[in-house]
């Protein structure tokens, strides 16, 4: 939530090739709606990033439990 404005005026200086400086982009965006301009596509990337979570927790907790059941694992005193 905080760093989406950053990850949105990095997006704008990208589109300009690094041409824009970060005074030109944040008077554009005052111009162009405020600061809710700033969190434009927030509600994509939250949409987003919940099944990437749920995915990324479902495999680590896979591979946790094959790796413990692994006799290499084992055989160190990890377990």
């Amino acid at each position: 939530v905080a760093t989406h404005p950053l990850d949105t005026i990095r997006v704008r200086i990208s589109l300009t090739q690094g041409e824009a400086k970060l005074a030109d982009i944040l008077s554009d965006v005052g111009r162009q709606g405020g600061v809710r301009a700033l969190y434009h596509g927030f509600a994509a990337t939250m949409v987003g990033a919940g099944p990437r979570l749920a995915l990324g927790f479902g495999v680590f907790e896979t591979l946790k439990v094959e790796l413990q059941k692994s006799d290499a694992y084992q055989r160190r005193g990890i377990a």
